[in-house]
């Protein structure tokens, strides 16, 4: 009898999630995910219908490095390798040339119009997870916005995480620190 490893038992069904998280955010394929819903946000405070976003873009497109990553490590087991490879380079592309504003040395959010939406928010660091976006892209604009601390857990790990990426952990300061609690939505 045939013994299922770990990575045999989760990644076709990690890779059939992805899958499917890409249909519903980016249905299209253009390369510009958007939320369905501010429930679903990150951020539900800063949800707005015709707004592609940094953060879902570049969460999209980390998971994809991730679920790559993974594969990496089990080499029997081969990704549906075009979907999600072409995904990942549209992402990045999108993110370094559209969603990146030369002018603020930042990344912005897009309306439907491909026009910038100006406003910063700390998710507009959540580029800086991606393996495939330049460390030259990875400096923080004048005022780093951090996450207010009434923000998820998840909020703050991933703001946390984007700073290390960067490199810039020890120089930044203020990230809130609060008390565990057991029914904050990770």
């Amino acid at each position: 009898t045939h013994s299922v490893t770990f990575a045999e038992y989760c990644l076709p069904r990690l890779e059939r999630f992805l899958i499917k998280a890409l249909d519903r955010y980016d249905p299209k394929g253009a390369g510009y995910p958007r939320y369905q819903s501010a429930a679903e946000s990150l951020n539900p405070g800063a949800f707005k219908e015709n707004v592609a976003s940094v953060d879902l873009i570049s969460l999209l497109t980390h998971e994809i490095e991730c679920m790559e990553g993974l594969t990496l490590a089990k080499t029997e087991y081969e990704l549906d390798t075009p979907t999600l490879a072409q995904e990942r380079a549209r992402f990045t592309e999108n993110l370094l040339y559209t969603y990146w504003d030369r002018a603020t040395l930042s990344f912005k959010d897009r309306l439907s119009n491909g026009e910038p939406l100006d406003r910063q928010t700390y998710e507009h660091i959540l580029p800086w997870l991606c393996d495939s976006i330049p460390d030259l892209y990875k400096k923080p604009p004048v005022q780093a916005p951090l996450p207010p601390e009434s923000s998820p857990a998840l909020a703050h790990f991933l703001a946390m995480e984007c700073y290390r990426k960067a490199g810039l952990g020890r120089t930044v300061s203020g990230f809130h620190s609060r008390k565990y609690d057991s029914s904050d939505p990770l």
